[in-house]
């Protein structure tokens, strides 16, 4: 009998995956096929590693056991990595570095924004890196720049919730240029709050095409956000700002008087993110 050709063997799997999962990452169930045969093997593992979920230390440290750090085995079918819950990356830079493809990180609830060794660790996906999203955990404005200045092809910022201290180390120099912000796609930030200080890892400069900012941002940074406006001017698209029974007036306020100068500018003024990023993958081990 004639060998069923690669390319429909690949086809195959691609709408087995599709069918364990549609319109979701698929889910672990999908590597059950590659026991089928040898010729299965490449293209089932291209889908279940698309998508990995680092819960824990311990996750971090069974793959760091288990898999050799090749970017041309496992790890380069990686594109989108989850963090939660992990307090460093010590030891795993290799492993990150094998990380050539991934387009898409989700941080969550960890401490590795704090610091520096960790964040150059992240840099390492800065080649391919388009879109971030921090939900919660703690930062700080210096760590936070040198973490964006070593991320040249970031598009997509989704930051929730995030924490910004102090900096207690002087000596960390804040970055003379960040790429991302020269004209960034988009910015979704809530931060736990606003205090001075807490928003110099964005430059005055800044210029976007989406930006999706809470109330509290503007009213405790109103020069700050004005000057976002302002500099980015005819590339902003998209303006969404949160509004509450506090706020609302203000919001408003800032938003017309930049309508005028800007008549395409179109404002929605909503409770939800502008992006919605990693909401319907599952995760995979």
């Amino acid at each position: 009998m004639r060998a069923f050709p690669q390319e429909l063997v690949d086809m195959v799997i691609d709408k087995l995956a599709e069918k364990l999962a549609p319109g979701q990452e698929p889910g672990p169930g999908i590597s059950n096929y590659s026991t089928v045969s040898r010729r299965w093997l490449a293209r089932t593992q291209k889908h279940h590693f698309r998508f990995i979920h680092f819960t824990g230390q311990v996750e971090l440290e069974m793959w760091r056991e288990t898999i050799e750090p090749d970017p041309s085995g496992v790890s380069q079918y990686v594109c989108c990595i989850m963090w939660e819950n992990i307090s460093t990356l010590e030891g795993f830079g290799e492993h990150i570095r094998a990380f050539t493809r991934v387009e898409g990180v989700q941080i969550s609830e960890c401490e590795i924004l704090r610091s520096l060794p960790d964040v150059e660790s992240l840099a390492l996906l800065g080649s391919s890196l388009v879109r971030l999203e921090i939900d919660a955990g703690r930062t700080t404005p210096r760590i936070m720049a040198s973490l964006l200045a070593g991320l040249p092809r970031l598009r997509q910022l989704h930051i929730d919730l995030l924490e910004v201290e102090h900096d207690r180390d002087d000596t960390i120099a804040f970055p003379s240029s960040i790429p991302y912000f020269e004209g960034a796609d988009a910015l979704n930030l809530m931060l736990r709050d606003y205090l001075p200080g807490e928003l110099d890892w964005i430059p005055p400069t800044a210029r976007f095409a989406y930006l999706w900012i809470g109330n509290l941002c503007i009213h405790r940074n109103w020069a700050r956000v004005s000057q976002w406006i302002a500099s980015s001017g005819s590339i902003l698209k998209y303006l969404s700002i949160g509004l509450d029974k506090e706020g609302t007036s203000l919001d408003l306020l800032i938003a017309q008087r930049h309508f005028r100068s800007h008549p395409p500018l179109t404002m929605i003024s909503s409770q939800g993110p502008l992006l919605s990023p990693w909401t319907s993958r599952g995760a995979q081990r």
